[in-house]
């Protein structure tokens, strides 16, 4: 019974050997494939310039200079930044290319530095204003003492600025 089995299969020796072959093509081609778009992923300019576009930033600083920017410019079209220090505040103004829905997300990276609130400026303008803080020391009796920081217009207060488009 095995050897006429086995002649049965002979028969189709050649279909089963390109069915075989068919499918071990596609399991190698599928690794292939795989093993490419892993590669191109993780390679380093891919990820920087995806990032540019997904999630552009940059950073400032109150003297109004950009410290790096990646890929934030491009949406930008004018920024300023007011300092009041009698408020204790940073007006930070930026002019976009393009009408943006939403304000911008400005953090600080000085700490002391806080966000307060963001306002419609004309035509493509967000105004963000970042406010001092405070800090609440305690003095040998007990009692409370709410220190202010001051601005010192010396040092650079840098600020993380995204736009979300």
């Amino acid at each position: 019974m095995i050897p006429r089995f086995f002649q049965w299969i002979a028969q189709f020796q050649f279909v089963t050997g390109a069915i075989f072959g068919i499918a071990l093509a596609i399991i190698s081609a599928a690794f292939w494939t795989r093993e490419q778009a892993r590669q191109a992923v993780l390679e380093p300019t891919f990820v920087e310039q995806l990032s540019r576009i997904v999630r552009p930033f940059m950073i400032i600083d109150s003297h109004r200079t950009i410290v790096a920017d990646y890929g934030a410019s491009v949406l930008i079209n004018d920024l300023k930044v007011d300092v009041n220090k009698n408020g204790y505040e940073f007006k930070i103004t930026i002019s976009f290319k393009m009408p943006m829905a939403n304000a911008p997300l400005i953090r600080s990276l000085t700490p002391g530095v806080y966000y307060d609130h963001a306002e419609r400026g004309q035509m493509n303008d967000w105004i963000v204003v970042m406010k001092m803080g405070n800090e609440t020391v305690v003095n040998e009796k007990n009692s409370p003492l709410i220190m202010l920081y001051s601005i010192d217009e010396n040092k650079r207060y840098q600020f993380l600025v995204e736009p979300l488009h």
